[in-house]
């Protein structure tokens, strides 16, 4: 873990090795690695746009969550509070940009994105024989610990029968052109599906990566599935 205090410095510093094109994978891991840091330390970033919000009366995470449209969970981790003990005239950083997710099959890769900045990059498994589709999609639901409807069964969580790992988060179409039941992001501990093309056409991320990406996306939040 970074030191929270010299963030915004590190990111200078890495900015400008990536303009003398140092290293260039490994650089694209640092900066990655840093930019979660800093969304998730008190520091207040320009992408994604940020600002202070000071606590009032009656205000709940949840609640400020929706206000500026992002999640409790990034509030919380994000100022270390509790949200059962919020403190009025306690100043939080809110997060206010706007995120989108750009996955693309053939690679096997997942983007975190805001602006024109790929904040992240996350490994994952895809569908086998073109199984998952492209197109342009949103975020309609999410569920922690998520029970997995199959053949008319439920198979509730931690089941050993139960592939949907520890999150779960609904696609739907947005394009108008792709019909789409049951896909969705979840999660995964078998790595070894993890850069491969054989799932039923969900996308997979490693549990602690899918738990990572749903304390930042919040449901309505583009997603884009390209070859």
């Amino acid at each position: 873990m970074l030191d929270r205090d010299n963030l915004p410095g590190a990111k200078q510093i890495l900015e400008k090795l990536r303009d003398e094109k140092k290293d260039y994978l490994q650089l694209n891991k640092a900066t990655f690695k840093l930019n979660m840091e800093l969304l998730f330390s008190p520091a207040i970033t320009e992408v994604p746009e940020s600002e202070y919000y000071v606590v009032q009366q009656g205000d709940t995470l949840d609640g400020i969550g929706k206000k500026f449209g992002t999640t409790a969970a990034l509030l919380e981790e994000s100022n270390g509070v509790n949200p059962l003990r919020l403190q009025i005239g306690k100043r939080l950083k809110v997060v206010t940009g706007k995120f989108r997710l750009k996955i693309s099959r053939s690679k096997n890769i997942l983007q975190l994105i805001s602006g024109d900045v790929v904040l992240n990059e996350y490994r994952i498994g895809t569908g086998k024989s073109g199984k998952t589709p492209v197109g342009k999609f949103n975020i309609a639901d999410k569920v922690k610990e998520p029970p997995w409807f199959k053949d008319g069964r439920v198979i509730p969580y931690g089941h050993p029968d139960n592939v949907l790992g520890t999150r779960w988060m609904k696609l739907q179409s947005i394009d108008g052109q792709t019909e789409l039941t049951g896909y969705g992001i979840h999660g995964t501990d078998d790595e070894s599906s993890i850069g491969k093309q054989e799932s039923e056409g969900c996308i997979r991320l490693l549990n602690h990566d899918v738990e990572e990406l749903y304390k930042i996306v919040t449901v309505g939040i583009e997603v884009i599935i390209e070859e």
